[in-house]
Order: structure tokens, then C-alpha cells, then sequence
């Protein structure tokens, strides 16, 4: 069974050089670049690397707001990296965070509305489990 790595990379070519280099090295290792913070949803605790300019990436902030969540270890370390990021964040960065996380919460807000709105009018469901698969949420009604 292969253990995955997560690779942070500034873009995709820095990402295939470092599995070309490190794939002659390491057996038993699958490499997963990070394409966009998505793509980190629903593992629970990622393991993996920085490399190259990855601290230039528009969805830096984002990426390691997901790993801080997905991690249920200490985080000190990737909260450290993040307020290194923040200190010397660009416009688009900060932007590309605020405009996530307000996108987030209005998500969170309509899924809170649909949730009350079922509960409200379904008397004969004693509950709603909710089951998250990948980043996703599959709500399941029980009788």
C-alpha cells in the first residue's frame, strides 16, 4: 500500500520535477499536487510538502486554512506558516482568501436555512444524519 504525499508547489512543472527527482528515490510513495484547496477536502490529516514558490500561489491561505482543518493534530506549525503568509500576503491573496471564506459562509448559511426548512416540515423523520464524503455533505433522512 502506498503512503500519499501532498505536494504544494508554486505550479505544476515545480510539482513534476520534484516527483521526478524524488520518485527515483522513494518507493512506495504517491505524489498528489495540489491543484486548488478543493483538492485537499474530506482527507483527514494530510501529509505532505512545500516546494518551490509556493507561497506566491493565489490560494496559499486558502490551502492552509483546509490543512488546519483537516488536521487533527497540532497545527502550530501550518498556523505559523499562515501569519508568515499573511504578513507578506498580496492584494490578490488576501482578496482570492476573503472572497473564499465569504462564499463559505454564505454556503453555510443556506445549507442552515434548507436543514431547519426540512426539519420544519418533515414531523414524520425523527432526524437527519449528515455524512461528509470528500469535502462533501450527503444528508440522509431516517424514519
Amino acid at each position: 500500500m502506498s503512503v500519499r504525499c501532498w505536494v504544494i508547489a508554486g505550479n505544476h512543472d515545480q510539482y513534476q520535477q520534484y516527483v521526478n527527482r524524488k520518485s527515483k528515490e522513494i518507493d512506495g510513495v504517491k505524489f498528489s499536487y495540489v491543484s486548488r484547496p478543493e483538492t485537499l477536502r474530506g482527507f483527514v490529516n494530510p501529509h505532505g510538502v512545500f516546494i518551490g514558490s509556493w507561497r506566491s500561489r493565489d490560494d496559499i491561505l486558502e490551502i492552509l486554512d483546509v490543512l488546519m482543518v483537516s488536521t487533527n493534530t497540532d497545527t502550530s506549525k501550518l498556523q505559523r506558516l499562515k501569519n508568515e503568509v499573511w504578513q507578506q500576503a498580496t492584494h490578490q491573496q488576501i482578496n482570492q482568501a476573503a472572497v473564499t471564506s465569504a462564499a463559505k459562509r454564505l454556503a453555510d448559511a443556506i445549507d442552515q436555512e434548507v436543514m431547519n426548512t426540512i426539519k420544519a416540515s418533515a414531523g414524520q423523520l425523527s432526524d437527519i444524519s449528515v455524512k461528509q464524503t470528500q469535502g462533501y455533505e450527503h444528508y440522509f433522512l431516517e424514519q
